[in-house]
């Protein structure tokens, strides 16, 4: 499992289980990305700024302060998304904490939400059977 952050074209931040696709084991260029159980996330405020109180310039110091919201990305699919490099910013390694709330709310929605039995997903068309799928570096 390769949990990282990518910033999307669009502004976003998701975090996910992210793997890329390239042509072949030896192939440098990246085709696409697959995310699984990607959620979006949302700085909603630092609970020291609702106070007037100033916030912390260490960034490690605080994020331990942020109000992070995940919600699901893309919550119309079932499982994994394929994604195309041009709508992807930048790919990186999320802050611990990041990490570990991340995991708290994965396993949550796991637990509350089950695929129904009667979807059916076909995994033959993505991706492609003649392509190499291997964890973002």
């Amino acid at each position: 499992m390769a949990v990282k952050v990518a910033r999307m074209q669009n502004g976003e931040d998701v975090i996910a289980d992210i793997q890329e696709i390239r042509e072949s084991p030896q192939a440098t260029q990246t085709m696409g990305y697959v995310f699984e159980d990607a959620f979006t996330i949302q700085i909603m405020s630092a609970a020291a700024s609702q106070f007037g109180e100033e916030i912390q310039q260490d960034t490690l110091e605080g994020m331990q302060d942020c109000d992070l919201q995940f919600l699901p990305w893309s919550p119309l699919t079932v499982s994994k998304q394929i994604i195309t490099p041009l709508s992807v910013v930048s790919i990186g390694d999320p802050h611990s904490n990041v990490l570990d709330r991340y995991k708290e709310v994965l396993a949550k929605w796991k637990t509350v939400n089950t695929v129904n039995k009667d979807v059916e997903v076909d995994y033959t068309q993505a991706p492609p059977t003649n392509v190499s799928v291997r964890e973002v570096d």
